[in-house]
């Protein structure tokens, strides 16, 4: 049966970490690393502590199918383009306005689940999807969005993720065990990411020190180990529809680090967003849920 409680503490968890991103991604900027080599660092530098987790702590025969493989693939394909299309989004628009952007993502899920897959939508779920958009479009200064090549870009990373959660939901993918399955899926992301960056150059493996070498590992670790980890685990748990509405805690996250670390001002529309934000979630926890089986 799945765990709802469980499954709701990973999507919470998981949008907070990603929330620490930009931050994070910035911060990789700063040593010398362009978008797409933010993605391959950001998977490669995990693969061995994932395989190690695989093998040695969670006995796992790392053999895959045929079919395994090739929903893999496909699965990597949305997980790797995703962060591609979103850091390159950053060069065109603000990188506030293009996350809001790329949140049209539960948008996407919960019109998916409804129409193609004919999941009946309650109205608790429908209650938190408005009040989620609402919250995280308040968020936005529509001033920065000004460039349409950069809200292509940013929609298209809400596409690819929306893709990648509907996959893993509904692949079958969620009968591997999660560790497993990450460590094929950054293994493969790491690859994708590597090829995407040749016609510009390949990927900048000038690492300078072991600070900065210390910098890269822990951005693995925390977005690949960390987030993308648990967000998986929320939709084997609850689905990606009621996953991605959790994930609204992302920019609050965001917006919450811009007042503290970064002195940004706090608006009385932030707030308001924040509240919606907070109440989509108590809403979607507190409605009557029935556990699925997998």
């Amino acid at each position: 049966m799945r765990n709802l409680k469980s499954g709701y503490l990973y999507a919470i968890i998981s949008a907070v970490i990603f929330g620490l991103m930009p931050l994070m991604t910035k911060k990789v900027y700063g040593i010398g690393m362009n978008a797409i080599d933010a993605v391959f660092y950001r998977n490669a530098m995990s693969i061995a502590i994932l395989w190690f987790m695989a093998k040695y702590v969670y006995k796992e025969n790392l053999l895959i199918t045929k079919d395994e493989f090739l929903k893999l693939l496909i699965l990597s394909l949305g997980y790797v383009f995703t962060p591609i299309l979103l850091y390159y989004s950053y060069n065109y628009i603000s990188s506030g306005a293009a996350t809001t952007i790329h949140f049209s993502y539960p948008i996407l899920i919960f019109l998916a689940s409804v129409l193609i897959y004919k999941e009946k939508a309650k109205s608790g779920e429908k209650t938190c999807i408005i009040f989620a958009m609402l919250g995280i479009t308040m968020l936005m200064d529509f001033r920065e969005v000004n460039n349409i090549f950069g809200i292509i870009l940013s929609f298209g990373s809400g596409l690819t993720y929306a893709l990648y959660s509907i996959w893993l939901e509904k692949s079958g993918l969620g009968s591997m065990n999660v560790i497993k399955l990450s460590f094929y899926l950054i293994l493969f992301s790491s690859i994708m990411a590597y090829v995407v960056s040749l016609p510009s150059g390949g990927i900048n493996f000038n690492i300078s020190s072991a600070k900065n070498l210390l910098i890269l590992i822990l951005y693995s670790a925390v977005l690949s180990v960390g987030a993308a980890n648990f967000y998986q685990r929320a939709i084997l748990s609850i689905s990606a529809k009621q996953a991605s509405i959790l994930s609204a805690f992302e920019p609050v996250t965001s917006l919450i680090v811009g007042v503290f670390i970064l002195h940004e001002k706090l608006s009385g529309l932030n707030i308001i967003a924040i509240i919606l934000i907070c109440a989509s979630t108590i809403i979607l926890v507190l409605s009557p849920n029935k556990s699925k089986t997998k």
